[in-house]
């Protein structure tokens, strides 16, 4: 069965994937990412701990 995906929803992979091992995420009403490999278990963040992952990881929202 195909998964529901609402409309502007769309997965975003990673620049830094490969062919395999990749990661993709969304943003919504929070920010969920997922192995595209098994594109049913997510992880979901709100906004503020997903900006401060991004700026301890040295990278930016856009």
């Amino acid at each position: 069965m195909a998964e529901f995906e609402p409309l502007g929803s769309a997965w975003r992979k990673s620049t830094k994937s490969a062919d395999v091992n990749c990661v993709e995420a969304r943003h919504r009403d929070e920010v969920e990412v997922r192995d595209s490999k098994a594109p049913v278990s997510r992880l979901a963040f709100g906004a503020r701990s997903w900006g401060s992952f991004l700026h301890a990881t040295g990278r930016s929202a856009n």
